[in-house]
């Protein structure tokens, strides 16, 4: 074609269709290269949100290492059976279906790590607030982790929530008839040779009520004639009533004397022979009243849903003999956590802009799951998770206290389940233990932002306001909250102090299997965690005679495997000790005398669920409790 002014010729038809065609082409190659570079920098922000979330659950715990658990362990969810601590790593629960087999970083089953053992609080000093009703009153403690899960067992005793004091004195009795006076915070104990039981003994105090003691010893027991071996209890309970008319099989009639106690938790195929002295510990079990007495070892569960613990005030500043000495009373906290996809995120309050303004929160994480109308079950927001359909609520319960794995409207017995809290977030006032009314809180779910009103009232889990118009700058609060896409933080801990086993098919959580002459079995649970150990050991030649005095290692840090290996046909997570200090490698006989093994690892893990990916972020640190006092 030319153009007829100028002769010049022009661009035809099909020279523009194959530029546009070129042009098409290479823009739709850079089109698809957007949801990839999309893709990638959302999982990068995912992980520095992670991250961020991890480390500030460290940083929590370094400030409060005199609360820190014995232990973080995973369960089963068996209301028929109870709890059922996870030694190994696949549970037979609901949350199974979350997981995909066979991930290394999957240890004891992600979301099923909510058994903590032995959080440890002194009782704390009474607190007074201003009500609707007058001054508030209580000793109130909130828990590390919560929400929590306890419920009724039918006769008025919680289930998934015990409260032991610390270790009390032993008084060794040499009089098997008789035991001697006995004051608070001691118990005596007669070792019966060779005999499946033990005697025990308790103070009396006038107008006692019934109690509750822990009991943890060692004790022999043999197989099909083998060499008798040593294994352990941990917290056998033993109920005492001073009414002489109790005709309950799970109590004591106690007069002052002695209490015959059967060995209990022996292993299937074993007989037990005796206790092996002093290696028992006792610890007084606290009692749940609805009204406080002079007794220092009660409490109340102020809030089920959320974790707050009031203590009987006369608890405060008193005293019991315990095994380290005369010391202020403690309470060691075992509880499960309801559900960790339940995010808890701690912030002071900030002032407010202006005088009328609300105070804006911005939370860790967007996209917060709305539950919407707290009397429609059927219009919550869709989930990611293939087990919930729909968001209704964070919690559900019956008889006023939740429950897990039910739903809602089942029957159980002649309750039915319901929607304990129908609503999409909480929010707790740490100072008092009460909540915030959420009725002038704002919440915008696709941002994570939080408008707070300058004044709330402060109600109970009732919802019964007990501080009216409370100012909120400066308050430590807490929120609790779901996000979509499943996210879940998580911590989980090495066991306090490892007690030894001698037979390997019987090491779970707590206990360790020495396999000569240097490797230490442990349960799969335990994998990857860090652990310090104390030993002493002599040098042997090849017969296995001593050719030295006894050596000590002090703070050998050991990592267990996080992969199994085969010892004598069977595969264990293990840890190797290093050779001896000061020896050289070519020495290759040695017997280990004493051993001594602590857990020192804690580890904070953020998960959650990315386009029907699980991911997760880890990180790790040392902590050990320290006394408070």
């Amino acid at each position: 074609m030319h153009n007829i002014w100028t002769g010049k010729r022009g661009t035809t038809l099909v020279e523009i269709l194959v530029v546009m065609v070129i042009l098409l082409v290479g823009i739709m190659t850079v089109i698809q290269m957007f949801p990839t570079g999309f893709g990638v920098v959302k999982i990068a922000e995912s992980r520095t949100i992670a991250t961020r979330l991890a480390q500030q659950e460290l940083e929590r715990w370094k400030n409060m290492t005199a609360n820190l658990p014995t232990g973080i362990l995973p369960i089963d969810d068996d209301e028929t059976n109870g709890i059922n601590i996870l030694n190994g790593q696949y549970p037979a629960s609901d949350y199974a279906s979350f997981i995909k087999r066979g991930e290394n970083w999957v240890r004891g089953n992600v979301l099923n790590i909510r058994w903590i053992l032995g959080e440890t609080t002194a009782i704390p000093a009474p607190g007074y607030y201003q009500t609707a009703n007058g001054t508030g009153f209580g000793a109130r403690y909130t828990l590390a982790f919560s929400p929590i899960d306890v419920y009724s067992d039918g006769r008025g005793e919680l289930q998934g929530l015990v409260i032991r004091s610390g270790d009390l004195r032993r008084i060794n009795a040499r009089d098997r008839f008789s035991p001697p006076m006995l004051r608070r915070g001691q118990y005596a104990i007669y070792y019966m040779s060779g005999k499946p039981y033990f005697r025990i003994a308790f103070p009396t105090d006038a107008g006692a009520m019934d109690r509750t003691y822990y009991v943890s010893y060692s004790y022999w027991a043999a197989r099909n004639g083998a060499e008798p071996v040593l294994m352990s209890m941990v917290d056998q309970r033993v109920n005492i009533t001073f009414d002489n008319t109790n005709t309950d099989t799970d109590k004591y009639n106690y007069n002052g004397g002695w209490i015959d106690v059967d060995i209990k938790g022996v292993p299937t195929g074993y007989t037990p022979i005796e206790v092996e002295p002093n290696t028992d510990t006792c610890a007084r079990g606290f009692v749940e009243v609805p009204v406080f007495d002079n007794d220092p070892y009660e409490y109340q569960l102020a809030d089920p849903i959320l974790g707050v613990i009031s203590f009987n005030p006369t608890g405060h500043g008193a005293y019991e003999y315990t095994a380290t000495g005369k010391r202020p009373i403690e309470a060691r906290i075992d509880y499960r956590i309801y559900d960790p996809r339940i995010l808890r995120e701690d912030r002071t309050i900030p002032e407010p802009a202006t005088a009328k303004s609300k105070i804006p929160i911005k939370l860790a994480l967007r996209f917060i799951l709305d539950a919407g109308e707290s009397g429609n079950l059927h219009d919550g927001t869709p989930t990611d998770n293939p087990d919930e359909p729909t968001f209704e609520g964070l919690m559900r319960g019956i008889n006023g206290r939740p429950i897990l794995g039910r739903e809602v409207g089942t029957q159980v017995g002649d309750d039915t389940v319901g929607l304990m809290i129908p609503t999409s977030m909480l929010i707790i006032d740490l100072a008092t233990g009460l909540r915030v009314d959420m009725s002038d809180v704002k919440i915008n779910y696709i941002t994570g932002t939080v408008k707070l009103p300058q004044t709330a009232n402060l109600i109970d889990w009732h919802a019964d306001t007990q501080v009216e118009n409370a100012s909120l700058p400066g308050r430590h609060i807490r929120f609790f909250y779901r996000a979509d896409g499943d996210w879940s933080v998580q911590c989980q801990k090495a066991y306090a102090t490892y007690q030894r086993v001698y037979d390997p098919g019987l090491v779970n959580y707590c206990q360790y299997y020495l396999y000569e002459p240097n490797v230490l079995l442990f349960a799969a649970c335990e994998g990857a965690k860090t652990v310090t150990v104390d030993y002493s050991y002599v040098l042997t030649d090849s017969d296995g005679n001593s050719t030295s005095g006894e050596r000590r290692v002090a703070g050998q840090s050991c990592q267990i495997s996080d992969h199994t290996e085969l010892f004598d046909g069977v595969d264990y997570y293990f840890a190797e000790l290093k050779v001896p200090t000061g020896e050289t490698s070519e020495i290759q006989h040695y017997r280990i005398t004493r051993l001594f093994v602590t857990g020192t690892s804690f580890k904070a893990r953020v998960i959650w669920r990315d386009a029907g990916h699980w991911r997760n972020v880890d990180l790790e640190t040392s902590l050990v409790r320290e006394q408070s006092y």
